[in-house]
């Protein structure tokens, strides 16, 4: 700026809310204030609602308050006394700061210390106790009282406090203080409470609340484009600024619908100001290349406050900030996000640092210009251990990209404390549970290191941080003397299939020899079974052969392998009757051929092969009670047996009955191992039964009990996935997770819930892709992930959700165009993804629908042509579901008078009829001729 020019004053305050004394700096809000206060002049419990960004505080502080100094309310007058306060870490006693602060309620002839001490125990007396405090102040008559309490969503998570004996107590006390005194007439009491709509739902909880919130609601609406105009340029014009026109319709149109559009606005408009004031030139006025410079409304804050906290100095001062942060935003208690204020004493504590230290990183990021952090340095200039520090406005966590993942890291840090950590850790002071081992204790270890966790950060969550590190001081200890004392050897299985290959060609040479020699083929079974022992050691880390579809012939050698090695086990099975290694090689390869026929629709010999491993293991955990990998092998052949009788559609009670008798089993085998250790790979297969039931379930229209099963393999799945060694625990939890999204969305329209868990899944998808864990089939499932979430937020059709709906079907196009095999899943997919995205954009984009519906219609086509059709059934399903889209949209052309388009639909509809499944060729005939007739 030039030295000639005088620098204005900044009109605008940032992230937080407007002060009572900058009523003429508050612009825009003159139509809700007036509705406040009509509101306030029948009924003396105002509930101000909005949501988070919309303005409450504000609103109730810059407009409410000063027209009732301004006389506003004839019949009360514009004497009045306004307590003012956050419900916080303890709600009666914020209440109490409030009423004793100077110039509120003083007790005649008292001492200030005095009449504290008096007013708390009217406050705590009684429901009455704010009435009764009042009547003892003697308030002259023509003066009135309002409390407002702010942010009283806080008195939600003050229910969970550790800090105060019977939480859950006071906070319904200090509702019936509220209530009582907006209820009574003899004195002039009102009051008013701000509030997020999300949390409207807690209300309940409280006896009368939810009635004195609907009496007096007040639901803060967007601000019109006029009012946000009149936001932007009267603030400017009281400070002597300039605007040019063309910045404030840029402004507006960025704006648009955001949830945090008023602090946003704020902030950005502060930060325009600013550089406008240091870059312009004489008669220039605040422009759009000042507001580009600052990052605009979408990275302004981010940017800002990144820059902010680069200027906390050393990479110490950064790590306490990020440190101080986390605890000043609580995402675990609920998810939705709340503030969580704090004393710079306490977050000394909790962050493990010098007071100094905490209290240069505060200052920092609550400078003039900034207004991150709370109390504003220019009404607390110096900070002291008392001093209570909040974050200025929730939109921070939401908005600054570095607060978000801190946010996450705190959450999933918590999550493994108070859920896993601390549980395991009182079980065993009370006998109940065991010292951990690997995984656990790894998971445990490296949970510490990380996050280096304090007393007081634990303090958050519970009391038991002591236990918690004895607890796994004492696990350390003992896996190390455990490791010096046993060598664990683990046999690899990760080509078991061509190991097994190798044992029958090996022992298959034999085979003619033992017909006449019976030592020699018992020799020979154990060279080769050794030759396969060295063969695994010899190959850790290389590919399943079972996860290799794309190798050619693959399928046919090992179909050939299976065979040969049939007809080895059966050859010397009539050598060797009772030997064990013989009855349980010819078990196992029952088992692999019925999945091999299975795989090729071989139903009949599919169920024949799985029934002889059912009845060959059955024998063996007979005979050998007390090896349960029997148990385990019969478990597995009975789910192989239900998954037939499913795919198959045949014997609906059999295959209930399989899938029974293999939970059971997997039951009983959890059973007889340690409860704080239990064998992961049993835990893992008794998931994939409850998995496979609940889809099972879900075909029989058995909607809860598919569900159950669904949240069953969930709670399973859990903890094992939480181990980076286990993949496909995690690929098993994202199935999980995806199947019950589509039970929750499809037959309970429960859409938000559904959406959670479809995220569930597409999030572990993408985090084990990016671990290098996502082979061509496990990318072709996340791209369904990604289909399944895509449709349900397209269904939605809020803008917001109609653009992540479009972002997640990109990514599935994305996922399935990457895979180098198109097979035929992948080709029905592509079709799949095609069909979605033309299904969100038809509302607004007819034509774009088209083409997309278009391009899958041929991708149908070369499937067909290609054999695809015979290959796979869904083919057909995937037709019909693109006939019914053309019916929507060539009713929908019909009706906007686009009769082409119409057209173009119903002959599309012509050419799709043949391949739709036989079960709706009538539903669809019928649908065609009734458009032909209005098209026509």
């Amino acid at each position: 700026m030039p030295a000639s020019q005088e620098p204005l004053l900044n009109p605008f305050p940032g992230l937080r809310p407007f002060k009572s004394d900058e009523a003429y700096l508050f612009f825009g809000r003159e139509t809700q204030t007036d509705e406040l206060l009509r509101r306030l002049r029948v009924n003396r419990f105002l509930s101000v609602i909005g949501s988070s960004g919309s303005g409450k505080s504000s609103l109730v502080r810059c407009g409410l308050i000063p027209s009732l100094y301004g006389g506003a309310m004839s019949k009360a007058g514009s004497d009045w006394r306004v307590a003012t306060f956050r419900p916080g870490d303890d709600p009666i006693e914020r209440l109490l700061d409030a009423l004793t602060a100077p110039g509120i309620l003083t007790v005649a002839g008292e001492a200030p210390e005095t009449s504290r001490v008096t007013i708390e125990a009217k406050l705590r007396r009684s429901a009455l106790g704010l009435i009764d405090a009042v009547k003892l102040a003697q308030l002259p008559k023509h003066e009135n009282l309002l409390v407002v309490v702010d942010q009283f969503e806080e008195l939600f998570r003050f229910r969970q406090s550790r800090q105060v004996e019977n939480p859950r107590d006071e906070a319904i006390a200090f509702v019936k203080l509220l209530l009582e005194a907006a209820r009574q007439d003899e004195l002039p009491i009102y009051v008013a409470l701000t509030m997020r709509s999300d949390f409207i739902g807690d209300c309940m909880e409280y006896p009368g609340l939810p009635e004195a919130i609907n009496e007096g609601l007040y639901l803060v609406p967007q601000m019109s484009r006029d009012e946000l105009r009149s936001a932007i340029t009267g603030p400017v014009a009281v400070a002597d600024g300039v605007v040019s026109q063309r910045l404030v319709q840029r402004m507006l149109n960025d704006v648009g619908v955001e949830q945090d559009q008023l602090p946003l606005l704020q902030h950005v408009l502060m930060r325009t100001w600013d550089h406008w004031q240091v870059h312009r030139a004489a008669g220039q006025p605040m422009d759009i290349s000042d507001y580009e410079a600052v990052g605009t409304l979408s990275e302004a804050l981010s940017r800002h406050a990144d820059e902010t906290f680069e200027e906390t100095g050393s990479d110490q001062n950064r790590h306490a900030a990020e440190k101080l942060f986390k605890a000043l935003t609580d995402t675990f208690s609920d998810a939705r996000g709340i503030r969580r204020p704090a004393s710079i004493g306490k977050l000394v504590e909790i962050c493990g640092a010098d007071e100094a230290e905490i209290v240069h990183i505060v200052d920092v990021f609550r400078r003039p210009g900034r207004s991150f952090l709370m109390p504003p340095s220019d009404e607390v200039p110096n900070l002291n251990s008392r001093s209570i520090i909040d974050i200025s406005h929730e939109s921070l966590m939401r908005r600054w990209g570095s607060l978000t993942n801190w946010a996450d890291q705190e959450t999933r840090a918590a999550g493994f404390y108070v859920r896993r950590l601390s549980p395991t850790a009182v079980g065993f002071v009370e006998g109940t549970a065991a010292l951990w081992r690997d995984p656990d204790l790894a998971n445990g270890l490296r949970w510490r290191e990380e996050n280096q966790p304090t007393a007081a950060w634990a303090e958050q969550y519970n009391a038991v941080f002591a236990e918690v590190m004895e607890f796994l001081d004492q696990s350390e200890c003992a896996e190390a003397e455990r490791q010096a004392k046993e060598r664990k050897t683990q046999r690899l299985t990760k080509l078991a299939a061509i190991a097994f290959a190798v044992l029958a060609l090996v022992a298959i040479g034999s085979a003619w020899e033992a017909w006449s020699l019976k030592s020699v083929a018992e020799k020979n079974l154990l060279a080769a079974e050794d030759a396969v022992d060295g063969m695994l050691s010899a190959v850790d880390g290389a590919t399943p052969l079972s996860e290799s579809p794309a190798v050619p012939g693959l399928e046919q050698i090992r179909v050939q392998s299976l065979g040969r090695a049939a007809a080895f086990y059966g050859a010397l099975k009539k050598l060797n009757a009772d030997d064990e290694s013989v009855s349980k090689g010819e078990a196992i390869n029952s088992l692999e051929n019925a999945q091999m026929d299975l795989r090729s629709s071989n139903y009949p010999q599919a169920q024949k092969e799985s029934q002889n491993a059912i009845e060959e293991f059955g024998d063996l955990a007979k005979q050998h009670a007390g090896e349960p990998v029997y148990q385990e092998e019969l478990a597995n052949s009975e789910t192989q047996l239900g998954e037939t009788l499913r795919i198959s559609g045949s014997d609906p009670a059999d295959a209930q009955q399989a899938y029974d008798q293999a939970i059971s089993i997997f039951q009983d085998l959890l059973k007889s191992q340690p409860q704080s250790a239990p064998n992961p790979q049993y835990t893992q297969e008794l998931a994939r039964t409850y998995y496979n039931r609940g889809i099972f379930l879900n075909a029989q229209n058995q909607f809860d009990a598919s569900k159950a099963d669904f949240s069953m393999a969930i709670t399973l799945l859990t903890p094992l996935a939480a181990n980076p060694k286990q993949s496909d625990a995690a690929w098993d939890l994202a199935r999980a997770y995806n199947d019950l999204a589509n039970v929750l969305y499809f037959h309970d329209n429960l859409p938000s819930q559904a959406e959670s868990d479809f995220k569930e899944a597409t999030q572990i998808g993408e985090g084990l892709t990016k671990q290098g864990a996502g082979t061509p089939d496990y990318q072709l499932e996340l791209a369904m992930y990604y289909d399944g979430l895509a449709g349900l937020l397209g269904s939605i059709g809020d803008s917001a959700d109609i653009k992540a709906a479009q972002t997640a079907a990109n990514r599935a196009q994305e996922l399935i165009t990457s895979l180098s095999t198109p097979t035929a899943s992948v080709q029905l997919e592509q079709a799949n993804v095609l069909m979605i995205l033309g299904s969100i954009v038809e509302p607004t984009d007819p034509q774009a629908a088209a083409a997309q519906y278009q391009k899958s219609m041929e991708a149908l086509e070369k499937l067909k042509q290609a054999g695809g059709a015979q290959l796979d059934s869904n083919f057909n399903q995937r037709v019909l579901d693109l006939a019914r889209l053309y019916v929507e949209l060539a009713d929908n052309r019909g009706k906007a008078g686009a009769l082409a388009g119409a057209n173009s639909a119903v002959q599309n509809i012509q050419l799709l009829l043949p391949d739709v499944p036989a079960s709706s060729q009538e539903e669809i005939s019928k649908e065609l001729a009734d458009l032909q007739k209005k098209v026509y």
